[in-house]
């Protein structure tokens, strides 16, 4: 439907910018941010479900250690 809306045309004086390898990489771009969100959303809900399947509740598994040392 882009070709409809917004013509494939590289033109700098009339500003358009579009081409198929544009809209391609543009779409790729959309895709791969989809998944991303998709594994981050399984991540927040697998961290939910264990805190509300287990009494301990959430824990802070990080090490506090890397902060402690002082820098002279």
């Amino acid at each position: 439907d882009v070709p409809r809306f917004i013509p494939f045309r590289w033109s700098a004086e009339e500003g358009l910018y579009s081409s198929k390898t544009t809209w391609t990489a543009f779409v790729s771009l959309l895709c791969a941010l989809q998944v991303i969100q998709i594994i981050w959303f399984g991540m927040i809900c697998r961290v939910a479900w264990r805190v509300l399947t287990t009494d301990s509740g959430a824990s802070d598994d990080r090490s506090d250690e890397e902060g402690d040392e002082k820098e002279d």
